[in-house]
C-alpha cells in the first residue's frame, strides 16, 4: 500500500516538475519601419502597463524575430531608453501567436506612429502572395496586368498569386479617389513573390499628404 502511494506521490510531484519546466507560450514578432531612421533601433514593449520585453524594428523582413510573452489586447511601444515616451500603440488580433508590426510616421521629424498588425500565419499570409496595406485616408485601386483590385481607405488585403506577364512581373498601375474622380499617382512593375511574400504599404507623406507605395519584400525561407 506504502509503494503503491509512494508511486501515486512520485506521478504527481513529476507532473508539476513538468509543467514548471514547460515553456510558457510566446508571440513572435518582426517589426519593421516603412521609413528608415523614423523609430529607434530599440523599443520597448509595453501589455497591460507592464513591461513585455523589448523589439528590434528593421527596414526589411528576414529570418530575425524578437519574442515575447504570449499576449492579446494592446501593446505600446516606447523609447528604450524612455519607457515614458509612447511611440504608438496596436490591438493585437485574439490568438495571434507570429506577427509583422508596420511602423508608419504620423508627425514629420517626431517619432509618433501608426502602427499595423499584420498576421504573419501562412494561412492569412500565405507564400507566393501579395499583402497589400491602404494606410492611406483614401479609396485605392491597384491594377495589376490590367485586372484591378479595389481597397477602401484603411483596408488590409492578400492577393493570392498575383497576375503577372511572361517575365514573371505585374504591370502595376495605381490611383486613388478623390472627390468623386480616379487619380494615378504610381506605376511601374511588381516582380511575383514566387515562393517568398512581400508586402505592399500605401501611405501619405505627414508633409505633402502625397500618397506613396513600398514594398517589403519577406526573404525568409518557408517553413
Amino acid at each position: 500500500m506504502r509503494t503503491q502511494l509512494a508511486a501515486v506521490a512520485l506521478a504527481i510531484f513529476s507532473g508539476h516538475a513538468l509543467a514548471a519546466d514547460a515553456p510558457s507560450a510566446s508571440l513572435r514578432i518582426r517589426a519593421v519601419a516603412v521609413v528608415p531612421g523614423s523609430v529607434p533601433d530599440v523599443l520597448g514593449v509595453q501589455s497591460g502597463g507592464k513591461s513585455a520585453g523589448k523589439i528590434h524594428p528593421k527596414t526589411f523582413l528576414n529570418h530575425e524575430f524578437d519574442t515575447l510573452p504570449l499576449t492579446t489586447g494592446k501593446l505600446e511601444f516606447s523609447s528604450d531608453t524612455d519607457p515614458a515616451s509612447r511611440i504608438g500603440a496596436c490591438d493585437l488580433p485574439a490568438g495571434i501567436k507570429s506577427v509583422i508590426l508596420v511602423f508608419v510616421p504620423e508627425v514629420p521629424g517626431k517619432p509618433a506612429c501608426k502602427v499595423i498588425a499584420v498576421d504573419d500565419s501562412p494561412k492569412a499570409f500565405p507564400y507566393g502572395s501579395v499583402n497589400i496595406l491602404n494606410l492611406t485616408s483614401l479609396p485605392v485601386r491597384i491594377e495589376l496586368e490590367k485586372k484591378s483590385f479595389d481597397f477602401k481607405a484603411g483596408e488590409i488585403r492578400v492577393i493570392p498569386n498575383p497576375p503577372a506577364g511572361p517575365n514573371g512581373a505585374s504591370a502595376m498601375k495605381a490611383a486613388r479617389k478623390i472627390d468623386g474622380k480616379w487619380e494615378n499617382f504610381s506605376s511601374g512593375a511588381w516582380p511575383h513573390p514566387g515562393p517568398k511574400r512581400v508586402l505592399q504599404i500605401l501611405t501619405e507623406d505627414p508633409a505633402s499628404k502625397q500618397t506613396e507605395v513600398r514594398g517589403i519584400r519577406d526573404v525568409a525561407v518557408p517553413p
